[in-house]
């Protein structure tokens, strides 16, 4: 394999573009010969790299910049922690403050026909809101309906597509399962929905998207 000093290319690739606020990250550092071949195994003075950040993000231990080297890969995963508000953060590589590497220092020529090194790599991240969180809420009572006994339901659908389609699902005292209604639930602009059913025993009820993916609390109606 080829040697630390030979270090010669600095590139930086991201794993991820966008970062939920708070989230985390990976930035992967490539570190390569004039060649093309990785650079494994770099140390403080060669080939090391001083990675900073900037903007809307810290790396790991909550710091701007650190000394990062190689593995026997030629390469380094770097954590980078998403600030915790939105917006853009950049990742700059340079060579170390005291590398020994010659093709890093200043006035180096490189051979005839090879190109010049690359010593200053950057990665941007930007950093978006948090996703919303859908979730349906619901409340029950029982009330009176032409003298016959009745169970409602009442909910809000929130942070959900207007398109959303939900499922009441039901069980009666006295019954080992919980049982899908027929009825097809569309929440309102406002998000509300509403459902009833006629019956006098105890009834246990939560309300849940057609795929399942969002459940309610369960309520129970006495």
């Amino acid at each position: 394999s080829t040697a630390p000093v030979a270090a010669y290319t600095i590139a930086l690739t991201p794993t991820q573009r966008n970062l939920p606020v708070g989230g985390f990250g990976t930035v992967v550092l490539s570190v390569t010969d004039a060649f093309g071949n990785p650079v494994p195994r770099t140390t403080d003075d060669t080939g090391a790299v001083t990675v900073t950040a900037t903007g809307q993000a810290l790396l790991r231990g909550m710091t701007a910049s650190a000394t990062v080297t190689t593995d026997d890969s030629g390469q380094a995963t770097m954590t980078v922690i998403a600030a915790g508000s939105p917006g853009d953060a950049t990742i700059t590589a340079v060579p170390g403050a005291n590398t020994v590497v010659p093709a890093w220092r200043t006035g180096y020529t490189p051979p005839v026909r090879f190109p010049k090194p690359v010593t200053l790599a950057t990665s941007l991240v930007t950093v978006v809101g948090a996703k919303a969180v859908p979730s349906i809420t619901i409340v029950g009572h029982r009330s009176m309906v032409k003298g016959r006994s009745i169970i409602e339901i009442e909910g809000t659908a929130i942070n959900m597509d207007d398109s959303v389609a939900l499922t009441p699902w039901l069980k009666l005292a006295g019954q080992p399962d919980y049982r899908a209604g027929s009825a097809v639930l569309r929440p309102g602009a406002d998000g509300t929905f509403s459902w009833a059913r006629r019956t006098a025993r105890t009834a246990y009820v939560y309300v849940a998207t057609t795929d399942g993916s969002v459940t309610s609390n369960r309520v129970t109606i006495r």
